[in-house]
């Protein structure tokens, strides 16, 4: 998981996202939302830290979901891939590549699972230019299926989305503590892991990735993501 960063005019950077990295056969992956990927169309750049003082910066064959005429993207997802020179993993900071079979495409039903929600807030991101860092602190929220009636209040549907309560002054942390949570500005393109399924049977092994963080819903206090299968989708299209 990285933050994503865009740089300006001036030469600064400021943060702008969350993706995930993945590998398979064929080569390596940034998964993200389609939006985060949206400056690189006005020329801007975006990049992630794969050392102390090294960049890449976001460029080649990307895919995006496309929204119909008129109507505002509900899938919301992009995968870049990586050229083989910027491949992970990068040991100086500590990233590398999930495998690609770590994605859970299609967990359904969505009732009775437990989800983890990790990302990058934009308000826990700090430059300091003196000093020439950046620090970025990672966030999560443990959180579980929102009922039925919660998809349609937000015009999303199960079989391509997870819908997630989200009260930023109440969230359960990694250690089930109960805390207060940063805005989720920052957060969009963060990996949905499944951590528990009540129905379904769990692997004790691995702990999949089920989905891709797109928006957050202030008024009904959700969190909504995109099903792993359309990233999934198109990873598998790079390689075809």
């Amino acid at each position: 998981m990285v933050p994503i960063f865009r740089g300006d005019a001036a030469g600064q950077s400021e943060s702008y996202g969350t993706g995930f990295l993945v590998a398979n056969t064929t080569g390596s992956f940034l998964v993200s939302a389609a939006h985060v990927f949206d400056p690189l169309k006005s020329g801007h750049n975006l990049f992630f830290y794969v050392g102390h003082d090294r960049v890449h910066n976001l460029s080649g064959s990307i895919r995006l979901t496309t929204p119909s005429e008129g109507k505002a993207d509900r899938l919301d997802i992009g995968v870049l891939r990586l050229e083989d020179a910027a491949s992970p993993p990068y040991p100086q900071v500590n990233k590398q590549a999930l495998p690609i079979d770590a994605l859970m495409p299609a967990a359904l039903p969505r009732e009775k699972k437990h989800y983890f929600v990790t990302g990058f807030p934009v308000s826990k991101t700090q430059p300091h230019f003196v000093r020439q860092r950046i620090d970025s602190a990672p966030y999560g929220n443990w959180t579980t299926s929102a009922p039925r009636a919660a998809y349609e209040r937000v015009d999303c549907s199960e079989p391509t989305h997870i819908v997630m309560p989200f009260n930023p002054k109440k969230v359960i942390g990694p250690h089930l503590e109960t805390r207060a949570f940063p805005s989720p500005v920052g957060m969009s393109g963060s990996p949905v892991w499944l951590m528990y399924d009540q129905v379904e049977t769990n692997n004790p092994i691995q702990t999949p990735v089920v989905g891709v963080l797109i928006e957050y819903h202030r008024r009904h206090r959700l969190l909504v993501a995109i099903d792993i299968k359309v990233a999934l989708d198109m990873i598998n299209g790079f390689s075809g």
